[in-house]
């Protein structure tokens, strides 16, 4: 492979530096907001309980980025329907998507954590103001009680 910045050496150190921040220990929730609710395609494919299947996306290692199908109420006492919609993904779709979800996890934690910084700081400035101001005042009002008790002598 080459050796320029986009080569499976630099991959590989972005990659181990996503996952040693704990973005894929198990974790297969979509990084990404789903298009689509899980029933909203066509054409309908039945559970075993006769009821449409849902749709979902698989974000595992093992499995990223495959839609497959699943009973709706699996969860609640349906029957154990699941079947892959998609094929398998060759070795190199398989790493890249595993890339591509590990960084938009990172970066949705990073987010996170500055957006609650700057919210900590709004505040934290707030709350100075807000002391300044009173201070303010209360230097101005001492000010004013001076300047009265000598026009009054």
């Amino acid at each position: 492979m080459a050796t320029s910045n986009g080569s499976s050496r630099s991959l590989g150190t972005q990659e181990s530096r996503w996952r040693r921040h704990g973005d894929s220990h198990g974790d297969s929730s979509s990084p990404i907001p789903y298009r689509k609710g899980p029933l909203e395609y066509t054409p309908a494919v039945l559970c075993k309980c006769g009821a449409k299947a849902a749709s979902f996306i698989s974000w595992s290692d093992l499995n990223p980025g495959l839609r497959y199908l699943k009973c709706a109420r699996a969860r609640d006492g349906g029957c154990d329907f699941y079947r892959w919609v998609d094929p398998p993904n060759n070795s190199f779709m398989k790493q890249l998507l595993l890339d591509l979800r590990d960084a938009m996890k990172y970066w949705k934690r990073a987010t996170g954590v500055a957006e609650q910084s700057l919210e900590d700081a709004r505040m934290e400035t707030a709350r100075l103001l807000e002391s300044a101001t009173r201070e303010n005042q209360r230097a101005s009002a001492g000010r004013r009680n001076k300047g009265e008790s000598k026009t009054a002598a």
